[in-house]
């Protein structure tokens, strides 16, 4: 499996703004890949699946995305469906950084771009929004396509209706954890580099100097999840992902995850995913 998993470069050149390529009848035969860049992708006419990241969705006609950098990402069509119309926007990663972003209503797009997610699905009535926009950027030069670009990433930053794409889910009614963000991450580090090892409730409290019961609560207020069940999330996460780039054994991955027994992981992956570890494994291998 994992040899089939590669970086792609993309055509992007170092002087532009993006890249917008249109393919009709698009086959997707490209393997699962990740890049340095952002992309949005726009399928118009098809059904299939959709892997980003550690998620693997079915999808009708009108599917957008943003993908964030060195994000999983790979499309197959449903049976029946040989091609359909492809729009794809390519886009550095620096452009998060951008001052501009800083700046009035455009605050919004930096604020989309710098969040901590591997990438954004979108409804259809947002897609129908940017839909003409994208569909003009390849065929757009200079100002006229400048202006475009910005219109579909504005657009895109004040859609309401949205997923997002996340190891982690983080639930939309409290991203205002992030305006929290430097205790909040200190507890996140701390999972990020001790979730295969048993941790205590002492042990994550130590590292922001709050009491169990005052970190159980802060955590809670601030991210929506007892913060068990963020580490649990965090764990399958882990595990979805050495699944997706990795042929280790299921059983290996289970422990290596940071989860003490296998039936206790299926039931938790199951949760979150809706099949075992191991059908997860074979949906995986029918997108390549």
């Amino acid at each position: 499996m994992s040899e089939q998993i590669y970086r792609e470069i993309t055509p992007l050149e170092k002087d532009k703004l993006y890249f917008a390529k249109f393919t009709a009848n698009d086959p997707m035969i490209f393997p699962v890949h990740f890049h340095k860049d952002f992309e949005i992708t726009l399928v118009i006419g098809a059904d299939g699946r959709r892997i980003v990241g550690n998620e693997i969705k079915h999808f009708t006609d009108m599917d957008l995305t943003l993908i964030f950098p060195d994000t999983l990402h790979g499309y197959k069509w449903d049976p029946g469906f040989s091609g359909a119309d492809v729009f794809v926007i390519q886009f550095s990663n620096d452009i998060k950084d951008f001052p501009v972003f800083s700046k009035d209503i455009l605050s919004a797009i930096g604020k989309m771009l710098s969040s901590q997610n591997m990438g954004i699905s979108y409804s259809q009535q947002t897609a129908q929004v940017v839909k003409d926009k994208i569909i003009a950027l390849p065929k757009s030069e200079g100002i006229e396509g400048i202006v475009l670009f910005f219109e579909i990433l504005y657009n895109l930053a004040i859609s309401e209706n949205m997923d997002y794409i996340s190891t982690i889910p983080i639930k939309p009614e409290f991203k205002s954890y992030l305006e929290d963000r430097e205790r909040i991450n200190r507890i996140i580090l701390f999972i990020e580099k001790n979730y295969m090892n048993k941790i205590s409730l002492n042990d994550i409290s130590a590292t922001v100097c709050m009491s169990p019961s005052a970190l159980s609560r802060y955590f809670k207020k601030k991210t929506g999840y007892n913060i068990w069940e963020y580490l649990n999330n965090y764990r399958i996460g882990v595990a979805a992902h050495k699944i997706v780039k990795t042929d280790e054994c299921i059983y290996n991955i289970c422990y290596s995850s940071g989860f003490n027994n296998v039936s206790n992981f299926n039931r938790e992956f199951k949760k979150r995913f809706g099949v075992s570890p191991g059908e997860y494994k074979k949906m995986l291998a029918t997108i390549k």
